[in-house]
């Protein structure tokens, strides 16, 4: 797959994560646009690496990897979680 980095766990856990930055660091700060820091994990990216995204950075996928260290079942309760979301019907 072009734009995709190696794999980053065995079996299905996870698919791929990038091999580059979306979000260009400006100035060595860590910021990018819109104020985005990407220096510092974000649980919104860090969700999305568990379940094999594109939309996350270097800090985001290492606590990413940290958590599932401390919960390794994690990622089936995100993937269940995503299932649900996609399968509730709107009110």
């Amino acid at each position: 797959m072009a734009g995709r980095g190696p794999a980053v766990r065995a079996g299905d856990a996870l698919a791929f994560c990038p091999d580059t930055e979306v979000v260009t660091r400006l100035g060595g700060s860590g910021a990018g646009p819109a104020g985005i820091d990407t220096s510092v994990p974000n649980v919104a990216r860090i969700y999305d690496y568990i379940l094999g995204g594109k939309d996350n950075f270097a800090a985001d996928r290492a606590m990413g990897e940290r958590t599932l260290q401390a919960y390794p079942n994690l990622v089936y309760s995100v993937r269940a979680n995503r299932a649900f979301l996609a399968r509730k019907p709107a009110p």
